[in-house]
């Protein structure tokens, strides 16, 4: 017998013969105890609540220094995090709030409230009128306007749901009135999105200025451009041939890329409104089957997308040759809007590139899913003689967007083929108004 079997057995009486026979603080090779494989393999409420009664060590880390509480957290399993809460379990670490369970809990906001006992955390359920409160601030149109409405918020707890709600590619100036807020609780300045935002900032500003594109030239410092690209969102220029950009793709779907990892990061952006991870979901698509080959390899003598005959058959846009190539534009459009040029070879590469190295905790909510599920009942809801600006419309109240990132979600979904163009010919396509890789 032992306690790996035991735990996926999910049989009460295996479970008080274990706990009879074997040592209930016994090792796995990953360091894991009993509880944790409890935890891990779903074990029933009452076996969990058998094992509690023996003396067991709470506090004890597996090799990736994980605790039965952090596992609870990691599983989602609310009922196992009450019970450990009743035993007593230590909130704190050593190392702060950023190393506990709370904060690995904090994009689910009702597994994080169970553990409101850990210093320095912060309510993250907002009740209607605080949500209201919320949403009345950063669907605000001017910048100034909101500047001024967040620093006469008096309450941390909204204050920290405007931060972890706000769309940073709007400009910085907004977040930075809510930090110099005097009720700005410590842990809303130590959030990843904050820590970021000096590079944010410069990419931001190097292609738009007062809410338009910038005028006269892109320009930027050395130092700026230098610290930017340290953190990932700036690129030198890039010289590259259409087939080493092909090989490269090959080799990322073959090593790191599964369309689970795309449509977890779809998912993920829809309550969080991280806009810059929706477009892998269509990368993906447009790529995974691509297989290796060369520029000239079956020509086209009519383009329609490219001169190459596997990239036009797959409606990707590619050139022979990329010559001192601007990845930081087409970065740019990915963290504002969610990308634009969304079928350019180019972009498919560097936008699955940032997906592997970017390496979010992309999980998924049940705010998420609720969200996808309105998005397809809007779907359905279409008439037959709808065009795509109407389900446009229909997706407004659905999930947290201006109309630009709708419509770019609008194209992911028609290039991963979930939207199908029934009229391929219609006169507005490829105006300002129209869609490129769709109409319903």
């Amino acid at each position: 017998m032992e306690w790996t079997e035991v735990s996926k057995s999910k049989d009460l009486e295996v479970v008080r013969e274990a706990i009879s026979k074997l040592d209930v603080n016994e090792r796995d090779a990953r360091g894991r105890t009993p509880l944790m494989l409890f935890i891990t393999n779903r074990m029933l409420h009452e076996g969990i609540k058998l094992l509690l009664a023996q003396h067991i060590d709470l506090e004890a880390r597996d090799k990736l220094g994980d605790t039965a509480l952090k596992k609870a957290v990691k599983f989602k399993q609310k009922e196992v995090i009450s019970l450990l809460l009743a035993k007593g379990v230590n909130l704190s670490e050593p190392e702060g709030i950023t190393a506990t369970a709370w904060f690995a809990a904090r994009e689910h906001a009702r597994i994080a409230d169970l553990l409101l006992d850990t210093p320095g955390a912060i309510r993250l359920t907002l009740n209607a009128e605080e949500q209201q409160q919320v949403d009345a601030i950063l669907y605000e149109d001017s910048l100034n306007t909101m500047c001024q409405r967040i620093s006469k918020v008096s309450s941390a707890v909204v204050l920290h749901g405007i931060v972890n709600s706000y769309n940073w590619d709007d400009g910085p100036e907004p977040m930075l009135t809510a930090l110099a807020n005097p009720v700005c609780a410590p842990i809303t300045t130590s959030e990843e999105r904050v820590m970021d935002q000096k590079a944010r900032k410069i990419l931001m500003q190097t292609y738009w200025q007062s809410g338009r594109w910038r005028s006269g030239g892109y320009t930027y410092t050395e130092e700026d451009f230098q610290y930017a690209k340290s953190k990932g969102l700036m690129f030198d220029r890039l010289t590259i041939s259409h087939d080493e950009c092909v090989q490269r793709l090959q080799q990322l779907h073959e090593k790191f890329l599964t369309k689970e990892l795309v449509v977890k990061a779809f998912l993920h952006s829809l309550s969080t409104r991280k806009v810059h991870l929706r477009s892998a979901f269509s990368s993906w698509a447009l790529t995974h089957d691509l297989p290796m080959h060369t520029y000239d390899e079956q020509p086209m003598a009519l383009v329609s997308y490219s001169g190459c005959g596997y990239c036009n058959e797959r409606k990707i846009m590619s050139n022979d040759t990329y010559v001192n190539e601007d990845l930081n534009v087409l970065n740019f459009e990915r963290i504002k809007w969610g990308g634009v040029r969304l079928n350019w070879l180019v972009y498919c590469l560097l936008d699955l590139e940032c997906l592997v190295k970017e390496q979010e905790a992309l999980n998924v909510s049940e705010d998420d899913v609720a969200i996808l599920k309105q998005m397809v009942a809007a779907i359905e809801s279409c008439n037959d003689t709808d065009a795509a600006r109407q389900l446009e419309k229909r997706w407004k109240d659905v999930f947290k967007s201006n109309q630009h990132e709708r419509d770019v979600v609008m194209e992911i979904w028609g290039y991963a083929g979930l939207l199908v163009s029934r009229d391929d010919y219609r006169k507005e396509r490829g105006r300002g108004t129209d869609f490129m890789s769709m109409a319903t």
